[in-house]
């Protein structure tokens, strides 16, 4: 086996372990576009253990089927689920940021991305305008 394939599977088998047992998951999403207009959603979580803030890259994908709503969630979930290492009903059971930018794709209150993951998986989250994107709009 590569040793490559060796520290990602290890390092996916500590993400599990640190995002079991934290109780609060922040989850930040944000859509970046290549020049050759290739669209990709990076997610990742920021979980805090022993009073230390950690950084955890959780998924990288490219937008193969768009950036409608229901696609985004897909993404998503999936992420959380199998980079991030937590079940459906451990999702339902965490207090969840989910962090985004103020697109109404995201932030939409009726079908917005935000509204359907906590209406569907995370009962116990809030959707939060990340603060990066509001520097970026004030500039």
């Amino acid at each position: 086996m590569d040793n490559g394939w060796i520290y990602a599977s290890k390092v996916m088998w500590t993400t599990r372990v640190i995002v079991g047992v934290t109780w609060y998951v922040a989850l930040n999403c944000d859509e970046v576009y290549k020049l050759n207009n290739q669209s990709w959603l990076f997610v990742h979580y920021y979980v805090v253990e022993n009073w230390v803030k950690f950084l955890i890259l959780i998924s990288l994908d490219r937008m193969v089927e768009g950036s409608r709503s229901n696609n985004l969630i897909k993404v998503i979930m999936e992420a959380m689920m199998i980079g991030g290492g937590l079940a459906r009903d451990h999702i339902a059971n965490k207090v969840v940021s989910f962090g985004v930018d103020g697109v109404n794709v995201f932030q939409g209150t009726k079908i917005g991305v935000i509204k359907q993951i906590h209406d569907q998986y995370a009962y116990h989250s809030i959707g939060v305008h990340c603060m990066a994107h509001h520097t970026n709009l004030v500039m």
